[in-house]
């Protein structure tokens, strides 16, 4: 490990490659949270997608509900009228 005096420490090029580390970092840790937002919005979507299924498959199931519930209905009126 090198070993640092004072005026390394006060040099301009010494102060120059610090900024240039922090500014990388700086970037990097940016670019950690873009990562980390994207994958949550990744994450939101699929459960969205899922939900989106689910609803599809539970509009399906009250469809299928429904057309028993119409046939059934239309069963009932048509023996009443024959009845009547």
């Amino acid at each position: 490990m090198p070993k640092f005096t004072k005026n390394d420490f006060a040099s301009p090029d010494f102060l120059a490659e610090i900024k240039a580390v922090r500014k990388e970092f700086l970037g990097m840790a940016r670019d950690a949270r873009a990562i980390s937002k994207a994958m949550q919005e990744a994450k939101g979507f699929k459960a969205y997608t899922d939900n989106a299924k689910k609803a599809a498959d539970a509009t399906t199931r009250f469809s299928k509900s429904e057309q028993k519930l119409v046939k059934t209905l239309i069963a009932a009126r048509n023996a009443t009228s024959e009845e009547g």
